[in-house]
């Protein structure tokens, strides 16, 4: 009776588990933005200045930038969730490249790793579930789309009239 018992709770524990897969160590995706009426150099100067209003703790740090080139890479950790119990936090390290051209730019975001965090510790996770993964991808897409909205709606020019 004891191991039917045993056997009945250890199903029921294992039911609410999510079944997970293998995450590849860079998950990437590319996104071209059209910004009409705008040269390469607006629009670098646009991001540059995003970049320095959204990569502002000490965890987030541009690596590269090329106005030449029109290129801006930087490395960050983005927060994009928690578990039931709202105690683990669920985070990313996350590369974020930006390549500029008169009308458009294309961001491209790479998931490095996923990590966990509580009150004691921060770790990395070798596995995550399909709905994690998608809640990530979905921290990534509102930043490409927070970009986009900067370029085109925020003024720009001096502060001469303040």
């Amino acid at each position: 009776m004891k191991i039917i018992s045993l056997l009945l709770i250890a199903s029921w524990m294992l039911s609410g588990c999510q079944t997970t897969s293998q995450i590849v160590p860079a998950q990437t995706q590319q996104t071209v933005l059209s910004v009409q009426g705008k040269s390469s150099e607006e629009i670098y100067t646009k991001l540059r200045q995003w970049f320095s209003q959204s990569f502002v703790s000490g965890e987030a740090v541009i690596d590269y930038e090329d106005k030449t080139e029109g290129t801006i890479i930087g490395n960050a950790y983005g927060t994009y969730g928690s578990d039931f119990t709202g105690i683990i936090e669920y985070y990313m390290k996350y590369q974020i490249r930006v390549d500029v051209k008169d009308g458009r730019f294309r961001v491209e975001t790479t998931i490095l790793s996923h990590r966990n965090r509580d009150s004691s510790k921060s770790y990395d996770m070798p596995r995550v579930s399909a709905k994690r993964s998608s809640q990530a991808q979905a921290y990534l897409n509102r930043i490409t789309s927070d970009m986009k909205s900067f370029v085109e709606n925020r003024a720009s020019g001096s502060n001469a009239d303040w």
